[in-house]
């Protein structure tokens, strides 16, 4: 069978803003690829210096060029009606079709493919998977190495369907009809795919973690009388550092009802293809007499919306391992909350950032409502809120959104014994949050509803130094960020640092910086890594796995503590501005509102217990022994100067 491979570099990614700057296209086959296009695109815009640095492609590169409009025709002469592969080929088609192509072929993204057949990575981009599978073929941000390297990457999706049991893949194929992807997963098995018994609560059983990793005692600084009957817990995102001593419970004991998924499929012909991937790569991984947890699954955050409806909770927690065992925060919470955990264990909770916000999270009730349910919306929350199915999405006009402001008159309902709060982004999104009262979430008041006995970690005194930058620009100035920027790269040269990390107090602020240093240090060897401008966080995180060259990293505090890289070790520490944050949840919101003078009552405090959560972690996790701030409101306000009295008992200013 025949298919075309497609991929355009472009301005930018608004197709209503950006344009298209190179188109590639191969022709090939199940073996080989047959017949090559490419052409560069005249544009009006000109390529910023982000998206040359990122593919290549100059101005210059691009005179002379076609307009795209002259390049179409021969563009849909060369993909005829062939299927048309692509990673996230949406993103491509959706470009063209934006600018006249109207190519409507049918469509086989790579993306979802490889969610379906592969392992848990640590990123899904074209980029990170062709650097782990492909032996031929590398993309480059350059059209036509994408489109090589995409087809051997599809190949290699090809090959791994043989692991999976064929009456699945024909189950797959049968509800995949009328598409692209029905040929590829069918098999010549004649066996029906009907087996679908969801185990008993009684059978599951929890992963115990196999990593050889040494550095698990480092990490949690194990008590020495650390019992078998204890639960240790431990932000999520750090579990891959656990080593083999412990017994891992899933996140909340979320499970897959794969019968109901069966049935959904069967009876509901109207599903829009994308939610069909999403739901057939749960079943693809899908075992007989195995309970198949949401960790088993490959699945975007957006997906929650549509998996949500077939999640099972067990309400139970294996009694017969002789191992410790771990969850995170949020899972810990949700636990002793519904007094899962039994007496006689003991929980060891590591100093952590988002401890509060993972309370909060696991005792709060989030409803989605369902999308035929509009009016119901509005009739039942204008009579007392409640009374909707939970765990759905309901899609909102602008008109409703008003409705339910005139209904609701305010979205704060911090004020009964149950309150109800609603979040909308928009005009598309609604949630409905349930929670208990809370006056005030400080590290004791969790504690108070905790009900077995436990250690805490709080930090003593990490002999740990900030140090305000003696060449530190005014905040003010109208070239502060230029001079931040200048600063941190003489600074790494000039020291000859290997691996940096700069923290930043927004994205705006990240954006800046990159732009001020990706070329500069690009020129030297070196390898900057910014949030949202180098990719995803799990991008982001196996550049730094790799570890093939020096690395500087920009994030924001929030990034660095949640994810904790893996450096092998950190030569400089820097904040770009005073960590003036609080935590992502709604209760927060709420107490800003709340507060006579936000500033002084709320970010003050905030503020300086990021600092001294951020001084923990640096000291732990990396060994540093100071943070160097490029901003002098430290020592230079009077409000710094109340900072510094806040954190005075952990960490020492200059």
């Amino acid at each position: 069978m025949e298919y075309i491979c497609l991929d355009i570099e472009c301005t930018g990614l608004d197709k209503d803003k950006d344009e298209i700057i190179e188109i590639a296209a191969c022709r090939f086959n199940d073996s080989e690829i047959i017949e090559e296009y490419q052409t560069f695109v005249s544009h009006k815009v000109l390529i910023s210096e982000k998206i040359q640095n990122l593919t290549g492609i100059s101005n210059e590169m691009t005179q002379g060029a076609p307009e795209l409009q002259d390049i179409l025709p021969k563009l849909k002469e060369f993909i005829q009606d062939l299927p048309i592969l692509g990673h996230n080929i949406q993103f491509d088609l959706g470009f063209l079709n934006a600018n006249g192509a109207h190519i409507h072929n049918l469509e086989i993204d790579s993306l979802p493919l490889s969610h379906m057949l592969l392992e848990t990575e640590d990123s899904f981009s074209l980029e990170i998977l062709c650097a782990k599978y492909n032996q031929i073929y590398s993309p480059s941000h350059r059209a036509m190495d994408d489109v090589k390297a995409n087809i051997e990457l599809f190949w290699i999706l090809q090959k791994k369907l043989s692991n999976f049991q064929p009456e699945i893949l024909n189950y797959i194929s049968n509800n995949l009809s009328n598409t692209a992807y029905q040929k590829i997963f069918k098999t010549d098995s004649q066996e029906t795919f009907n087996n679908f018994n969801n185990p008993k609560a009684q059978n599951i059983e929890i992963q115990e973690d196999k990593s050889n990793n040494s550095k698990g005692e480092h990490i949690f600084n194990l008590p020495e009388r650390f019992s078998e009957k204890q639960i240790l817990v431990k932000n999520i995102n750090t579990i891959k550092d656990i080593n083999k001593d412990f017994t891992f419970i899933p996140k909340k004991l979320q499970f897959f009802d794969v019968e109901k998924i069966k049935n959904h499929l069967e009876n509901s012909p109207e599903i829009e293809l994308s939610e069909k991937l999403s739901l057939l790569k749960v079943l693809i991984k899908y075992q007989e007499d195995k309970i198949l947890h949401t960790l088993n699954v490959n699945f975007r955050m957006d997906e929650m919306a549509i998996f949500n409806n077939f999640l099972d909770k067990f309400q139970t927690i294996p009694n017969h391992h002789n191992l410790p065992y771990v969850c995170d925060y949020e899972t810990f919470f949700y636990l002793n909350h519904l007094n899962l955990i039994p007496n006689d264990h003991e929980a060891f909770l590591d100093f952590d950032p988002f401890l509060a916000e993972g309370y909060l999270n696991a005792i709060t009730e989030k409803i989605y409502p369902a999308k035929d349910q509009q009016e119901q919306v509005l009739g039942v929350l204008q009579k007392n809120g409640l009374g909707l199915e939970p765990y759905q999405k309901v899609h909102l006009d602008m008109f409703q959104i008003q409705d339910l402001k005139d209904i609701t008159g305010s979205i704060d309902f911090f004020s009964s014994s149950e309150q109800i709060y609603m979040a909308y982004k928009d005009y598309f999104n609604l949630q409905i949050v349930k929670m208990p009262k809370i006056e005030k979430i400080t590290i004791q008041s969790i504690f108070n509803q905790i009900k077995i006995p436990h250690f805490f970690v709080i930090p003593e005194n990490p002999n740990f130094e900030i140090q305000t930058h003696h060449k530190a620009p005014h905040f003010k100035s109208p070239n502060f960020k230029a001079n931040v920027s200048n600063i941190i790269y003489n600074e790494i040269i000039n020291e000859n640092f290997q691996n940096t990390i700069i923290i930043a107090n927004s994205k705006d602020h990240i954006r800046s910086i990159f732009q001020n240093l990706q070329t500069k240090l690009k020129e030297q060897g070196i390898n900057l890594l910014g949030q949202d401008e180098s990719g995803s966080k799990s991008k982001i995180l196996s550049y730094i796995d790799a570890q093939e060259s020096p690395i500087v990293l920009l994030c924001t505090y929030q990034f660095l503590q949640k994810f904790a890289p893996d450096f092998p070790s950190i030569d400089k520490a820097y904040i770009t501005s005073l960590p003036f944050h609080t935590l992502s949840h709604f209760y927060f919101d709420h107490i800003k509102k709340k507060a006579d003078n936000e500033f002084m009552e709320v970010l003050i405090p905030e503020c300086s217990s990021n600092f001294i959560k951020l001084s923990y972690f640096l000291s732990s996790k990396y060994n540093l022994k100071s943070l160097s701030s490029l901003d002098d409101r430290l020592i230079s306000q009077r409000y710094g100067r109340e900072i510094q009295n806040l954190i005075s008992n952990y960490i020492s200013v200059s």
